[in-house]
């Protein structure tokens, strides 16, 4: 849980590197951590590592297909990696 937490922190102080490395950790803990992709994909994306954003929204995607903002973060990292 504070792994979670001190990953949004970062990611709401816009240290996506720190922030991606804290839902890594969350990852390497659960696996199936739905948020932890999710998290992931959004810093992943503000790093303009799109592709690496994609494969952890279809990891959400896999998890739960009825997340929607999964699916507009997927579409939004598509449209910047074409």
């Amino acid at each position: 849980m504070r792994t979670k937490k001190r990953g949004i922190y970062r990611s709401n102080v816009q240290q996506w590197p720190d922030a991606e490395e804290d839902f890594t950790e969350m990852i390497r803990i659960n696996p199936q951590s739905k948020f932890g992709y999710k998290l992931r994909s959004v810093a992943r994306y503000y790093q303009k590592n799109y592709p690496n954003a994609l494969k952890d929204v279809n990891k959400v995607l896999m998890i739960d297909s009825t997340d929607c903002e999964a699916r507009q973060t997927r579409g939004h990292a598509f449209i910047k990696w074409e």
